[in-house]
């Protein structure tokens, strides 16, 4: 199994910015989503390694073991420049990029600005910079725990924000609260409690929308949809929009199918991973 963390660190305007960087061969890159951390591919970290590729991931501002030293003066910084940073200071040229929710958002936008630097896609439940959504869309039940996750932020009661949030994107909003139990959900329930008390990181700043420009995409695509997600149509869409792009889905997962089911997550990606060596 690949290690949990590690002592490198990378320096980009004013973070250091933790990076797991394991195994020999085609470089892939993998993204975490908004609620957790590198530690979230540990498992794929350990099955990439030992199908022959070198699996970089990292820690970004204000997640996991990064630290950060912002200041109202600094510049805006953006994920997609974080990444290129941690890319050359591993001395990686060019990878596959496997994002997750968020992770996925940075994945598509670098696949844009830096087409060069990216030879694939693996896009899991992703967001998408200018991505249409329309809360009438949702189910009653998803839209009751919006609206409670809503009300804990605004009382500042963080572990309701975190368990309620562990509903919504582990379990899945209209499955029953607590169907991934065990090691898995106290990770998610550690890799999001650290995020939702880490202090500000300075000013995020994201490109251009991205969402009317997917076709501009040239790489191999593969998107990863989880049948119990809040979105599964919205990001199904996605993969039309994307040319050539293949259309993965899992039954019986939500939004972190590398957490809750990574046997499963492993098979699904499988395929396409070995069609990129």
């Amino acid at each position: 199994m690949a290690p949990e963390s590690t002592s490198r660190y990378v320096a980009v305007d004013g973070a250091r910015l933790a990076v797991t960087d394991v195994g020999e061969g085609l470089a892939l890159v993998a993204l975490h989503a908004g609620v957790a951390d590198r530690r979230v591919w540990r498992q794929a970290i350990g099955a990439w390694t030992a199908d022959g590729w070198r699996v970089v991931a990292h820690d970004r501002r204000g997640f996991g073991e990064s630290t950060w030293e912002p200041a109202p003066t600094e510049q805006p910084f953006s994920h997609v420049d974080d990444l290129v940073a941690v890319m050359d200071a591993v001395g990686v040229d060019r990878a596959v990029l496997v994002g997750n929710s968020q992770g996925g958002r940075i994945a598509v936008d670098t696949a844009l600005a830096h087409p060069g630097r990216v030879t694939a896609l693996v896009l899991i439940a992703p967001a998408v910079t200018g991505m249409p959504f329309d809360l009438d869309d949702l189910h009653p039940d998803e839209l009751a725990l919006e609206e409670a996750i809503e009300a804990a932020e605004e009382a500042g009661d963080l572990d309701a924000v975190n368990r309620l949030e562990a509903h919504l994107w582990l379990d899945g909003p209209r499955e029953v609260e607590g169907r991934v139990a065990g090691a898995a959900r106290d990770l998610f329930e550690d890799m999001n409690g650290r995020s939702l008390t880490a202090p500000p990181v300075g000013e995020l700043r994201w490109g251009p929308s991205a969402w009317d420009r997917l076709d501009q995409i040239a790489v191999p695509t593969l998107v990863v949809v989880g049948e119990l997600d809040e979105w599964p149509h919205v990001f199904a869409g996605l993969a039309e929009r994307i040319p050539g792009a293949q259309l993965v889905t899992m039954p019986g997962s939500a939004h972190l199918p590398m957490l809750d089911d990574p046997e499963a997550f492993l098979d699904a990606v499988a395929p396409f991973l070995s069609d990129q060596r």
